[in-house]
């Protein structure tokens, strides 16, 4: 099944899937879907549309995604990756920012070649490279226009990573959403 913004979400029935929350019946509905295939929240595609059999690639999570109040899509897997490279070596990674929103924008996590350089160089050329992206094309929802750069890293212990040593955006957006606040009060520069 496909979610509004074009993804495929993957989703798994047999013996070897539970059939539902213990003693949970409002959870089991709304992890399951009407025939009864467990929804794992993760988006695929085919290797080769031609030959199934080669398998599905990870196309970001389904539930990441979210839509701006212009009604476009955003793919925050997909753009959380293209940002990090474009600001490598300055970000050690990145959560999308832009729910309810007009505007996408990024809380950015520094590395440490970021602390070498000078607050303002920093900032120049973080805004430099959101600059690039933007020249690259591909709309609003492709770009973020605005960034701020996060003073404390990710927190295991507060859930901001997860077992598998990676961001948990909503986790990290839940817990600083002061700092999503005050990206969206000031102005769209960096």
């Amino acid at each position: 099944p496909g979610d509004p913004g074009g993804k495929l979400e993957m989703r798994v029935r047999g013996v070897n899937v539970f059939p539902g929350y213990r003693d949970a019946p409002q959870l089991t509905a709304k992890a399951f879907d009407a025939e009864g295939y467990y929804c794992i929240g993760d988006a695929g595609l085919l290797v080769d549309e031609a030959a199934p059999e080669r398998g599905v690639v990870f196309n970001g999570r389904v539930a990441e995604d979210f839509k701006l109040t212009t009604g476009t899509w955003v793919s925050v897997g997909t753009l959380r990756v293209r940002l990090v490279s474009a600001l490598a070596p300055l970000a050690q990674d990145a959560v999308i920012t832009g729910h309810d929103r007009d505007e996408v924008g990024a809380l950015v996590f520094p590395s440490a070649a970021a602390a070498a350089l000078a607050p303002d160089e920093l900032r120049q050329r973080i805004a430099t490279a959101l600059a690039a992206l933007k020249a690259e094309g591909g709309g609003s929802s492709q770009v973020p226009g605005r960034a701020l750069l996060l003073a404390e890293p990710p927190s295991a212990d507060a859930g901001e990573i997860t077992d598998k040593g990676y961001i948990n955006q909503g986790a990290v957006l839940k817990r600083r959403a002061a700092q999503v606040a005050a990206l969206y009060a000031s102005g769209p520069d960096v």
